[in-house]
């Protein structure tokens, strides 16, 4: 699979050696506790906290322009317009005027305007402490239907799934761009009230029950390959109890097989499935240096990425409350390596499901061996 492509390559450069990522240092922004990425760091300035509008505002599902000729940003957002013109501190807001702390300005290409006065025109609260800028959007209802969601999963007994895994590694360097791209499709079952999962990935079976996970490759035997909880066998990707710390909105609904369905995006969820993936690549560092005889001195984070996108998108069947697609999407950077290089990687899962209560049946692994050695 990709993922080790990239842990080897990245362990080339790891050995080679690097030097220490040059992310842009200034005031976090945490928007509904889920820390904003941007590749220009916000500034203070009279007191005042600028920061560049289009990670703001798209992170609140607004939409941004920018007209360089008229030096003009346009904010829409929910049948609201704001129009904010560089250098000057009036703002219109639905064409009438308001008043901003400091004037709208650009710095490294980018165009920044004061934090309090984009975030409380769109309706959010702002709160500030030392190195932190807190947004807290108003809640939109979102959560309390994605609970109902999530107890209407639990009620069934099967469903049916169907999707695809994408993957892209761009390496980019001074005198060359290399790309890795990995697509699969995946279809299977998810046995609710068990646990239990069977998927299809390329060629590759894989089947959990209980704290069992059971692989196949082609017309192999199966194997026992690990005993451990299988983290595909709850098709949520969120339990209740992770509500509280999610940022979840409503989007306008979407069509999806002749059906209006309704869409929620959630991105704190997305960024740690993502903060588990690099989990793994570290894990894999970690083993290989110490197969190399290098002392780490303990646990030592490897990790040289820093996410910029990640969500989920949920779409819902307004009438059951069932689920009817999920998408999942990240993607994340690296740069500034000793290597002159840069890397991209990007990452999307697309889950249709079907059949909900349907009949399945599980794959006969009562001959199956245990996996020893390897990976």
């Amino acid at each position: 699979m990709l993922r080790r492509v990239s842990v080897v390559f990245l362990t080339l450069v790891l050995v080679l050696g690097v030097a220490a990522c040059a992310w842009a240092a200034g005031p976090k922004i945490v928007l509904d506790g889920a820390e904003l990425w941007s590749d220009v760091a916000p500034f203070e300035t009279g007191g005042r906290t600028m920061v560049p509008l289009r990670v703001v505002g798209e992170s609140l599902f607004a939409t941004v322009g920018w007209d360089p000729a008229a030096k003009k940003v346009t904010v829409v957002q929910d049948g609201k317009t704001v129009v904010l013109m560089l250098g000057s501190k009036q703002a219109l807001v639905n064409g009438e005027a308001r008043l901003l702390d400091a004037p709208a300005t650009t710095r490294n290409g980018r165009v920044f305007v004061p934090l309090r006065f984009v975030s409380e025109t769109l309706g959010c609260k702002v709160e500030y402490s030392p190195g932190v800028v807190s947004v807290v959007s108003p809640d939109d209802g979102s959560k309390a239907y994605l609970m109902d969601v999530i107890n209407a999963y639990r009620s069934v007994k099967t469903v049916k799934i169907q999707g695809n895994y994408k993957e892209v590694l761009k390496e980019k360097s001074i005198d060359r761009t290399q790309t890795y791209d990995d697509s699969v499709s995946l279809s299977g079952w998810y046995d609710v009230p068990n646990k239990a999962s069977y998927l299809m990935v390329g060629n590759i079976e894989v089947y959990s029950t209980g704290n069992k996970v059971y692989v196949r490759e082609g017309s192999q035997p199966w194997l026992l390959a690990i005993s451990t909880e299988d983290p595909l066998s709850d098709p949520n990707l969120i339990s209740t109890d992770d509500l509280k710390d999610i940022f979840c909105r409503f989007l306008p609904d979407e069509n999806i097989n002749e059906k209006q369905c309704k869409v929620i995006i959630h991105k704190n969820i997305g960024q740690r499935i993502s903060q588990n993936l690099e989990h793994l690549y570290n894990s894999d560092l970690q083993l290989l240096f110490q197969g190399m005889d290098h002392d780490t001195g303990g646990d030592v984070n490897f990790s040289l990425w820093k996410t910029r996108r990640a969500f989920v998108k949920t779409y819902v069947d307004p009438d059951t409350k069932l689920y009817v697609k999920r998408i999942m999407i990240y993607d994340q950077v690296s740069s500034d390596l000793l290597l002159g290089a840069e890397f991209e990687r990007y990452v999307e899962l697309v889950i249709d499901y079907s059949d909900y209560n349907g009949q399945v049946t599980p794959p006969d692994v009562s001959g199956a061996v245990a996996k020893t050695g390897g990976q």
